[in-house]
């Protein structure tokens, strides 16, 4: 017989396996990955509206606009990564299986 402990009594209860790990930061990654596309597909288009706006409504409505747009781009971003983070982090609530 053995005399090393096994890993099931060193390891505490709520142990996550290192494949649980991956997986989850491979699915925050994936979210990260698509939230930024989603926002540079969705302000391209509204760049074009941009482009196309200036003449009509003049330069400092594009300026104005131009922020805007990137000030919404960046929450759009920093939105993606907490979304990717708390699902990261959901793997390591105890009580789930």
């Amino acid at each position: 017989m053995s005399l090393t402990p096994s890993l099931a009594k060193l390891l505490p209860d709520e142990f996550v396996p290192l494949r649980r790990i991956v997986r989850y930061a491979c699915y925050s990654l994936i979210l990260v990955a698509l939230g930024f596309l989603g926002a540079d597909i969705v302000f391209f288009v509204l760049d074009l509206f941009t482009g196309l706006a200036e003449d009509i409504l003049g330069h400092v409505f594009v300026v104005v606009w131009d922020d805007l747009l990137n000030l919404v781009r960046a929450v759009v971003k920093a939105f993606a990564l907490l979304v990717a983070l708390g699902v990261f982090l959901s793997q390591f609530e105890t009580g789930t299986a």
